[in-house]
């Protein structure tokens, strides 16, 4: 028995929904929606598939039109035909609502062989189009192609409630290496090598689609899975003949709610690949619901971000650095916070990451500099005295070819020297685009500003990198001084990194020094500053000119 199409009627008249009900109910199932607010929730939810939208154009007072506005940018219902009612005739009206994307008009007194025929031929036009745009088979695989395997997914979990299933996302680590290495046709080659594979492993009762590039899903009977059959397609991947080692990953999500939309199911196979995509130990990972806290959590980082930077909620706190022999203070580094008003203090290591993924990390560091800045003329304006605060420049940001300028007017619009605003750079930055960062460091030192190296020795460190850029201090990062300090060849590689820095004219600072053990066996390695715990933890602005107050201070550059 075929299900009957649903209708989304969405109008807050009851008697018109009375009508419609009689006129309809009895080809399709009515799912009722009295206000905006309500067919919106029904929508973003998507419990139901739902074939057509039936709106009343004037509800609550011609909010109709902000309702088909707004249906624009809901992805689930971008392809939901809508058929609006009116009850004037009103040619400014209609015309303004199929331009925000009505497929049709009814006007009142509703004629029942008129609207259920129009509706008909709404649904079914649609239908034959997304038909015809549906390509049965991908060409180089022949694998389902994926608007396909997900219609065919979506039939075979439906016409079987009572089984489980599995959808097991599989795809290549660094498949376009084999691209770059052998060439777009061997790429291609492998791809369909992959597709017969996972055909021959699987058998003629599961599902299998090609997403494009190195990407695969499969749909599996729960009782027919097993990590062994995984494993056999990795095994006949081994026996593929190209000099370079290739691994598959699989993410593996059971699919419980059947009404979920498709699209929704694989991307949570997806995403268990993508969430542990550096754990070698194991090719196969499974979706679970700390996979979605964290999506949950990182989505809530990214809608209220802008507005953290409104409210002022990041702050600056300050590390300072100190002078290995004098002990006196010689500079601090800025560090931001994250004070959200719902969650308390959020760690950087929670959200810098994620803004370095979406790019709102240059509009944050912008806001760390200007704080600093605001922060540097105040203490010019008392009188007090003055000590370089290093800020963080991101990668992203020496992509930006206005970077120097942007600084230099930050320097002229609070009027402060400029070599009391330093500028940390990453070393991982330099094997990114190392030409781009040596111009745009190259520019930025020659308007004054001094450039710091920070957490050299954590990655590509390179001794090219240290005598291409103009970098007048090292910062030697934590962990490679921690694990370093109790082995004779650490200690001779920290003695060389100092030694070296000392023949290129640079100044040394160790961060992470923890222990008074640290302290000492770095100054007498020679080196000159340093920061970390066991001198001070990083504190707020009142607190850092407390510390200033009580400690003597010396000039570093």
């Amino acid at each position: 028995m075929n299900q009957k199409d649903i209708i989304l009627l969405i109008d807050d008249d009851e008697e018109n929904r009375s009508t419609l009900h009689e006129i309809l109910s009895d080809t399709y199932t009515i799912v009722d929606a009295s206000t905006i607010t309500e067919a919106l929730t029904k929508l973003e939810n998507h419990a139901v598939k739902i074939s057509l939208i039936l709106l009343n154009l004037m509800i609550s007072n011609m909010y109709g039109f902000a309702f088909l506005a707004e249906l624009q940018r809901i992805k689930v219902a971008t392809n939901i035909p809508v058929i609006v009612t009116t009850v004037d005739n009103n040619e400014t009206k209609e015309l303004e609502a199929l331009q925000l994307g009505a497929h049709d008009i009814i006007a009142k007194p509703f004629r029942p062989a008129i609207i259920k025929r129009r509706i008909a031929n709404t649904i079914k036009l649609l239908k034959t189009a997304a038909e015809i745009n549906m390509i049965e088979r991908d060409v180089l695989t022949g694998l389902y192609s994926m608007n396909f395997f997900a219609k065919k997914v979506a039939e075979v979990i439906q016409t079987n409630v009572g089984k489980k299933y599995l959808v097991v996302f599989a795809n290549i680590s660094r498949f376009k290496l084999v691209n770059e290495l052998f060439g777009r046709a061997e790429g291609d080659r492998l791809l369909t090598f992959i597709g017969k594979s996972i055909l021959d492993t699987i058998g003629e009762n599961e599902l299998c689609g090609h997403a494009g590039a190195d990407n695969f899903f499969i749909l599996i009977d729960s009782n027919e899975y097993s990590e062994g059959s995984i494993k056999a397609i990795v095994n006949k991947l081994n026996s593929y003949s190209i000099p370079i080692n290739i691994v598959m990953r699989f993410g593996v999500y059971m699919i419980n709610d059947i009404t979920m939309p498709i699209d929704k199911i694989c991307d949570r196979a997806k995403l268990a690949v993508d969430t542990y995509e550096g754990n070698y130990d194991s090719f196969i990972t499974y979706y679970d619901d700390s996979i979605r806290e964290k999506l949950l959590r990182e989505h809530m980082i990214t809608n209220a971000m802008k507005r953290a930077v409104d409210e002022k909620q990041f702050v600056i706190y300050y590390q300072p650095k100190f002078d290995l022999n004098s002990e006196c203070v010689i500079g601090a580094e800025a560090l931001v916070r994250w004070k959200h008003p719902e969650f308390g203090f959020l760690s950087p290591g929670e959200f810098i990451p994620i803004f370095e993924k979406n790019g709102f990390i240059s509009e944050l560091d912008y806001y760390v500099w200007d704080c600093v800045c605001q922060k540097i003329a105040s203490w010019v304006e008392t009188g007090h005295s003055l000590m370089p605060i290093s800020v963080n420049v991101s990668r992203v940001d020496l992509y930006n070819p206005k970077l120097p300028q942007l600084l230099f007017d930050l320097i002229n619009k609070y009027k402060i020297p400029i070599q009391y605003l330093h500028l940390e750079i990453t070393e991982s930055a330099y094997t990114d685009n190392a030409k781009q960062m040596i111009d745009i460091v190259n520019e930025i030192r020659k308007i004054g500003f001094v450039i710091e190296m920070d957490d050299f020795g954590t990655g590509y460190s390179s001794l090219n990198m240290l005598s291409d850029l103009p970098i007048e201090i090292l910062k030697l990062d934590m962990s490679f001084l921690r694990n370093n300090v109790g082995r004779s060849s650490g200690r001779s590689v920290i003695q060389f990194v100092i030694n070296l820095a000392k023949w290129l004219g640079l100044f040394v600072v160790a961060e992470g020094v923890e222990t008074q053990e640290q302290a000492i066996f770095l100054r007498n390695m020679g080196c000159d500053y340093a920061q970390g715990y066991y001198y001070s933890k990083p504190v707020d602005d009142s607190d850092f000119e407390k510390l200033l107050l009580e400690t003597h201070l010396c000039v570093m550059i």
